[in-house]
């Protein structure tokens, strides 16, 4: 006979709570009646093994039912036990699921957060140790190739371009995209002004290993210009190693000082990869190099992208880096745009002198944008109170941050809150 309940009262001697199993652990147990009882509200029961634990607290005034003595009492004992044991399983699985999906993406972040803190502390070492055993394995995590963007930027700023190049071919690797190129601390080109275009020295002809000559020619008429464009638009026939040869004449000019401009020629690009289709990887280099220079000084970057990618395939290397400037002429740091300010290579604490350079120029322009190009580093310690000095000298017009490295970046969003800042980084 089932144990009957007695109805719940208002004496709080007398009334007796009554807790019923939930419907589905009723339906999984059968028809035999279950119910846990406490004669009063701050009262203890012992729940058996109930979602994995057991407690068991001082219980006044209840009537303990008999122990089960029937099969069908041990049968209920073991559908419950079977139940807990479903469920706890469920919220295992559950759990470990979330965790595997999350813990990459958190412990990523964590090593980019704390690479950017030991490089503001003038730690590199330890900063590039934490970035290559963030990126041993990949993730997948949407912020990987930024962990790649700031071991580039260590090489950089160390000044080792075997270190980038060997990077860059990984991140090439891993990416299937066209890696940074190498920024090196070049001087900045003399200026060009619109008025004084520079003369153009045209090469026409044959560009072969036997145009040495004709090369030497041109070279002879390049000596009476410190700047000057080459148009290499009249080439009719073109191999690798002609191109060798020209680009060794361009480099010589370029170590005497000289401003050479490489101008667009469609034609010669056309002669080219039809030069790469018909020859062994082992003896084109230079006409890829050749091609290369081509796309980019001619804007088009999809084309230029797909070549180094190409490129690096075939030679297990990174692409060449920039070899002559484009066409039309670039303008020096001060005088690319009025409008905005550039920053040192290094800021360090005290900022005050800093600071005060930038007030005057800065009051004069709606919005403060600031030239990161040069900038390599701010130290830890100076990162607040030039946040915070930026904010009183920009009396609420918006401060944006360009060209900035992801290293420098990080550690500005870390201290500074990233929604708070106007950040556009750094371009491969």
């Amino acid at each position: 006979m089932p144990r009957t309940m007695p109805k719940a009262g208002r004496d709080g001697d007398q009334s007796t709570n009554c807790r019923p199993l939930p419907a589905a652990i009723r339906a999984r147990a059968g028809n035999v009646p279950l119910s846990f009882h406490s004669r009063k509200a701050g009262a203890y029961v012992k729940l058996l093994h109930l979602f994995g634990k057991s407690i068991t607290l001082p219980v006044h005034h209840v009537r303990q039912p008999a122990a089960p003595s029937t099969p069908l009492a041990g049968d209920t004992v073991r559908k419950i036990d079977a139940i807990e044991s479903e469920i706890i399983a469920e919220l295992d699985a559950g759990t470990t699921s979330q965790t595997a999906h999350t813990e990459p993406a958190a412990q990523l972040a964590q090593h980019i957060d704390e690479a950017s803190l030991l490089f503001a502390s003038r730690q590199p070492q330890a900063a590039e140790t934490l970035l290559l055993e963030a990126v041993a394995h990949p993730s997948g995590c949407a912020r990987e190739p930024i962990a790649w963007m700031m071991l580039l930027e260590l090489a950089s700023v160390a000044d080792d371009p075997l270190q980038f190049e060997e990077l860059a071919l990984r991140y090439a690797q891993r990416f299937e995209t066209s890696p940074p190129q190498w920024r090196g601390h070049l001087p900045m080109a003399p200026v060009a002004t619109p008025a004084a275009l520079p003369p153009g020295l045209k090469f026409r002809g044959k560009l072969l290993g036997s145009s040495a000559p004709a090369l030497g020619r041109f070279e002879q008429m390049a000596q009476a210009h410190t700047y000057f464009r080459v148009d290499l638009g009249g080439v009719t026939e073109v191999d690798s190693e002609g191109c060798g040869l020209l680009l060794k004449l361009l480099e010589r000019l370029l170590a005497e000082s000289r401003r050479v401009e490489l101008m667009p020629a469609p034609a010669l690009v056309a002669l080219l990869r039809t030069q790469l289709d018909s020859t062994s990887t082992a003896h084109r280099d230079d006409a890829w190099r050749l091609l290369i220079e081509l796309l980019r000084i001619a804007g088009d970057s999809s084309a230029h992208e797909e070549a180094c990618i190409a490129y690096s395939i075939a030679h297990e290397v990174s692409p060449p880096a920039p070899l002559l400037p484009q066409a039309a002429p670039r303008m020096p740091a001060a005088a690319a745009n009025p409008d905005t300010l550039p920053l040192p290579a290094e800021i360090s604490y005290p900022v005050d002198t800093l600071l005060k350079s930038l007030r005057e120029p800065a009051a004069q322009l709606p919005v403060i944008t600031l030239d990161c190009r040069a900038l390599q580093r701010i130290e830890f310690n100076a990162a607040a109170p030039l946040l915070a000095g930026l904010v009183r000298l920009a009396d609420g017009k918006p401060v944006e941050w360009c060209d900035i490295s992801h290293l420098v970046s990080t550690l500005l969003q870390l201290i500074g809150g990233a929604e708070r800042l106007r950040i556009v980084n750094r371009k491969p």
